[in-house]
């Protein structure tokens, strides 16, 4: 006989990326070396955000979000603030979720395995909850990607913009499901 499926809540991630920079869209912007301030887009962008999760990530997705989780880059930062301020929530800042460091196959494989266990860690940490986590590009489509079981030739095939939200939610029998990817709603 096999096991009954978890009915549960599920343990959300909303994945934001952060705003945008002088950078974004021009080079590659990954790498502890390379890290942007949001410009005056960006800063708009990322209040935005803080309203959209404010407003509406009590709806169909999930309940509340009740954590905030970080990149430690200045672009991920900054977008977090107002979002932090929103919510009422304290950012934690968590070097697994920084952007990918170099974009070679084993820098790749390297972010894959880093956000199995940044993801992992997650849902230890937030049984049933609905964490929002602002972090990068690369991050997300890794996070995404895996959700899919898509493999790693999936990962450049996901658009990912500035400021968007993407959202998975995971139960505790193993079931996934990618329930948005790359909703920008809130930025029209």
């Amino acid at each position: 006989m096999s096991a009954q499926p978890d009915l549960g809540p599920p343990t959300t991630l909303v994945l934001v990326r952060h705003g945008h920079t002088e950078l974004t869209g021009r080079d590659f912007s990954g790498g502890p070396e390379a890290d942007p301030d949001l410009d005056g887009d960006g800063r708009q962008q990322a209040e935005l955000v803080a309203g959209r999760l404010e407003e509406d990530y009590t709806g169909p997705y999930a309940e509340p979000v009740t954590a905030l989780i970080v990149s430690p880059y200045a672009r991920t930062r900054q977008t977090s603030e107002p979002i932090a301020e929103y919510l009422e929530l304290e950012a934690v800042v968590d070097a697994d979720w920084r952007e990918v460091e170099s974009l070679e196959p084993e820098g790749l494989a390297a972010l894959t395995a880093r956000m199995t266990g940044a993801v992992a860690a997650v849902l230890r940490a937030h049984p049933g909850e609905t964490v929002a986590v602002v972090t990068h590009a690369g991050p997300i489509r890794a996070v995404l990607t895996a959700a899919l079981a898509a493999g790693d030739e999936a990962l450049w095939r996901l658009r990912v913009d500035p400021a968007s939200l993407s959202v998975v939610r995971y139960w505790a029998d193993g079931g996934i499901e990618v329930a948005a990817v790359n909703d920008t709603a809130h930025l029209r």
